[in-house]
Order: C-alpha cells, then sequence, then structure tokens
C-alpha cells in the first residue's frame, strides 16, 4: 500500500522519450461516460453551401439507412479532460494485435473529497479507489485513481507531450496490485 509518508520518488520518474509503459500519468485525457441506457448517434453530413449538417438519432428516430455499428457509429457521451494513468500492461502494449488500444483510468485529485473518505482511499481501504502521492515537481497533486472510470483509448489520443510522469518499478507492482483486488473483489460477489 502506498503510504503518504513515502517520498513521491519511490513511486515517480520523469517519463523517457519513446518508452510507453503501464502506470505513465498523462493530463488532458478525455474520459468518456454513457449516462443513460440506449444510444444516440450523431450523423453530419455536408450540405450545400458547405454548411456542415449535424443530426441525433436514437432508437426511436433512426436513420434513414439504418444504424452502421458494425463500421463504428459516433455516439453522444458525456466526458471530461483529466489526469490519467495507463492500466495497460506492458506485454500487452508489446503485443502486435493490441498496440493500438490503451486502458486508462480517470486520476481524481483527492482534496475533493471529505477526510473521513480521504483516510479510507490513503489507508487503501476503498477498493475502487487507489491512492497516489502528489508529485508538485510535475503538477500532480495528492489523487486517487478511480477505478471504476476506464477508458479505452487508441494509442495516438496519448500524445507524448501530455505525459508527465511515469511510475517507478515499485510503484506500478502496487498499481498492479490494486487492479487484481479491485477486480477480483469486485467479482467475489
Amino acid at each position: 500500500m502506498i503510504s503518504p509518508q513515502h517520498p513521491a520518488d519511490q513511486y515517480y520518474v520523469l517519463p523517457i522519450h519513446g518508452d510507453f509503459r503501464q502506470g505513465d500519468i498523462y493530463c488532458d485525457v478525455p474520459h468518456i461516460m454513457l449516462s443513460k441506457p440506449g444510444f444516440e448517434v450523431l450523423r453530419t453530413f455536408q450540405a450545400k453551401g458547405g454548411r456542415t449538417q449535424v443530426f441525433l438519432h436514437d432508437e426511436n428516430n433512426p436513420p434513414r439507412d439504418g444504424f452502421h455499428w458494425e463500421s463504428k457509429e459516433c455516439v453522444a457521451a458525456e466526458g471530461q479532460l483529466g489526469k490519467a494513468i495507463v492500466l495497460t500492461h506492458d506485454c500487452e502494449i508489446e503485443n502486435a494485435d493490441s498496440r493500438e488500444h490503451r486502458l486508462v483510468g480517470l486520476l481524481r485529485p483527492l482534496d475533493r473529497l471529505d477526510a473521513r473518505d480521504r483516510e479510507i482511499i490513503i489507508q487503501g481501504l476503498h477498493f475502487g479507489r487507489f491512492y497516489l502521492p502528489a508529485w508538485h515537481d510535475v503538477g500532480l497533486p495528492e489523487s486517487y485513481l478511480d477505478l471504476r472510470r476506464i477508458t479505452t483509448l487508441r494509442k495516438d489520443a496519448l500524445p507524448d507531450q501530455l505525459r508527465i510522469a511515469s511510475m517507478t518499478d515499485f510503484g506500478r507492482e502496487i498499481l498492479q496490485a490494486a487492479i487484481i483486488r479491485y477486480l477480483t473483489e469486485m467479482y467475489r460477489g
């Protein structure tokens, strides 16, 4: 378990250009969430005169040519930009069939929670929230990884200039244990 008494340099290092790995921390990463059942599909068309028209479709108002789920659809979703940490394991990143996709988890500032919730997270007692100490050198406040908010991105959505830190091997071991604990506890029922 990470303890706030340990210095941040036990958990973080500056990123090495071109060395993409689990535990890399990025800023300005989009996190997407669908908030209601069903879906809303956005379709854009170029109208005469160069205007762009946007149409919103759902199951009650389908497009004339139907939905194209097999070739992907643009859907309306809620989103936010924030800090994120790469959850995809290194061996998965290196596999040829998995090089394009990355799982990232949303990082949230710890100071937005009340004192009781902060202490629960710091002590490692909330399986869905993983404590991360501050590293002020790179603008990372005391935070937590919200394992309930995971987003899949293509690797190009994580440009190197947005990467602010990487976890040390020690930090990555603790991160991996937190992911496993969350997933196995969640399904134990």
